[in-house]
């Protein structure tokens, strides 16, 4: 054979190895890629043999995902023997002794290479994420550690290494970061004290920085920083009443306006803090500009009603009290339109809780009487007063007030309010065409309550008209919602009795039982009113008004009887029984609310 055609042999045998090879790669790379992992693994021992920098990663990480620890710390080890100045196989050998649960000889790997990073902080913050994500904490403040004595910079990585305090429950050493970082702030201070989670979820690490904060201002009295921070602290625990004290020793040391007792006491009575609220209101009243002080007593009364309503609070002392703030506030500050609020709050006392509803008609007609008045709140007022003329029957007069409301508010919510209470009006009367000619209105409410209401008042009308007994049946039921409504319950009891009496299967009874439970409800009988929602909709549950029985005995259970495990069942119930139901969005809410779930407008 001459040296020509060997030398042709050759090449052919050298191209078809290469072709070989070649796909030999391609298809250990695709099976890697593809998570083929036992494929790969076959392909790729041959491939790293002939290329082992190549290579390495795609077996080390084919190893890693069988969990083959051992041929992970073999294949390893030969790159560091043939590179030991390549950390990034120290770095992989460390994490495989790590998953093999070899913490010694992983400690000794990474310890290695945070003694060669030196200072290079581009590096020191690759393989920082790198233990991160790891989840070793330990290694991640050895390596900050290093690189701060390194590079003699105490507040290098300062965030990671509170973050990897905490997660080490190291609280002395993460407060004594965080401290050290509020003694250097000469201006952003309250915001990065809110930056610091740990102390807004760690009682023990809050307790270590009021120590230390309280320390600050028995050393620096005069110090500004340290008593916002101090105030901040408290509202960050909810404790108002300490909150307060240090506010008001701060306003009174630096001759404040009286604007961060105002907001203490404003988050006091948005958390239902009403009496500590109040004390705050009460010290801007004595100790502020006219204006403020104003606003202050303006809250106050408003914080006192809600209490009052919240507590249930019908005693004389409390209605009592109540009733001299309303009447020292009008004293001084007049019927005008900048006092609108509290004279309509007013008028809403004096029918709920004083019973005078003559006081809160003149008090209503007073305000409708000053001059300029917005036209929401002539509107409120009309509304409001229309209320108090149907409570005292006079109901033409009731009717009149609703209909210009409805004329002036058009399709706002209070338009809608007084055209559905005006086809209550006639309901009342027995003028059934006129009230449905204003439900049929009603039932494309852009309020979803009243298109409800509407309707089902509509339906109930149709249903009881063109048969005499039914129709009969319906005044008697018209009558004795009328009188509830008025606080005459003997007489209202008396017709449903009669009703009762006479038609004992009418399909009215269950308009019946929703009455008489909304008017135990109203002067708060709550078990008699809990009974018979419950009653309701176990014995009609098919009835149109089942839906809403559930609902409102949920809700009691829920905020009068404090059953939460109950409530979540019977909202539960009502999402999955009644899934139509109008009140489903609000009975999704509770009941996530009752789970402790998060809702979307707090996220």
């Amino acid at each position: 054979m001459n040296k020509l055609s060997l030398s042709f042999i050759l090449l052919l045998f050298f191209i078809d190895n290469f072709a070989q090879s070649s796909e030999d790669e391609r298809l250990a790379i695709q099976f890697f890629q593809l998570r083929e992992y036992d494929k790969a693994e076959v392909l790729l021992q041959k491939q790293f043999d002939l290329k082992p920098t190549k290579f390495y990663d795609y077996l080390y990480k084919t190893y890693i995902q069988q969990r083959k620890y051992k041929e992970a710390i073999d294949v390893t080890r030969k790159m560091v023997k043939s590179n030991d100045k390549n950390i990034e196989y120290r770095y992989n050998l460390g994490l495989v002794y790590e998953k093999s649960r070899d913490t010694v000889l992983s400690k000794k790997e990474w310890q290695y290479i945070n003694d060669k990073l030196k200072d290079n902080e581009y590096e020191v913050n690759n393989y920082l994420q790198r233990y991160i994500e790891a989840r070793n904490w330990s290694m991640a403040e050895d390596l900050i550690l290093k690189y701060q004595a390194k590079t003699k910079n105490k507040e290098a990585f300062f965030s990671h290494q509170l973050h990897v305090y905490t997660k080490q429950n190291k609280l002395d050493e993460a407060v004594q970061l965080a401290f050290s970082q509020l003694e250097k702030d000469q201006t952003s201070y309250l915001g990065s004290y809110a930056s610091y989670d740990f102390l807004q979820t760690s009682h023990t690490a809050q307790r270590l920085m009021e120590k230390k904060v309280f320390s600050k201002i028995s050393q620096e009295p005069n110090s500004n920083k340290w008593s916002e921070l101090a105030i901040q602290m408290a509202m960050t625990v909810k404790d108002y009443d300490q909150a307060l004290q240090l506010a008001k020793a701060y306003e009174k040391r630096t001759g404040g306006q009286g604007h961060q007792i105002y907001q203490i006491a404003e988050i006091a009575a948005a958390e239902q803090e009403h009496d500590l609220a109040i004390q705050g209101y009460d010290y801007l009243i004595k100790n502020s500009s006219a204006d403020l002080s104003k606003l202050a007593q303006e809250r106050k009364i408003m914080t006192f009603f809600s209490k009052v309503k919240k507590r249930r609070l019908r005693d004389s002392v409390h209605t009592g009290l109540l009733n001299l703030e309303f009447m020292n506030y009008i004293a001084q500050h007049g019927f005008t339109k900048n006092t609108a609020d509290i004279q309509l709050a007013y008028a809403e006392f004096t029918v709920k809780y004083l019973k005078r509803m003559d006081n809160a008609s003149n008090l209503l007609q007073k305000m409708l009487e000053i001059p300029m008045l917005p036209k929401r709140y002539v509107s409120r007022a009309k509304l409001d007063l229309a209320d108090v003329k149907l409570a005292m029957n006079d109901i033409w007069e009731a009717s009149l007030l609703y209909g210009q409301v409805d004329k002036d508010e058009l399709d706002g919510p209070m338009g809608e309010e007084a055209r559905y209470k005006n086809s209550k009006v006639f309901y009342f009367n027995g003028d059934y065409e006129l009230a449905e000619d204003l439900l049929s209105i009603l039932k494309s409410s852009t309020s979803e309550l009243i298109a409800n209401d509407a309707l089902q008042l509509a339906v109930f009308i149709q249903e009881n008209q063109g048969d005499e007994a039914k129709e009969m049946a319906m005044k008697d039921v018209s009558s004795a919602e009328l009188l509830f409504y008025q606080n005459r319950p003997e007489e209202a009891i008396k017709t449903l009795n009669s009703l009762k009496k006479v038609f004992p299967n009418s399909s009215l009874i269950d308009d019946v039982i929703l009455i008489e439970a909304n008017y135990d409800r109203t002067v708060e009988n709550d078990t008699s009113a809990s009974r018979l929602y419950k009653f309701l909709y176990e014995k009609y549950p098919t009835s149109i008004l089942a839906d809403r029985a559930l609902y409102e005995w949920a809700k009691m259970e829920e905020e009068i009887f404090n059953n939460p495990e109950t409530a979540k069942e019977a909202y539960l119930n009502l999402l999955t029984k009644y899934k139509d139901s109008v009140f489903v969005t609000d009975a999704r809410k509770r009941l996530r609310k009752l789970r402790g779930e998060k809702l979307e407008d707090e996220s």
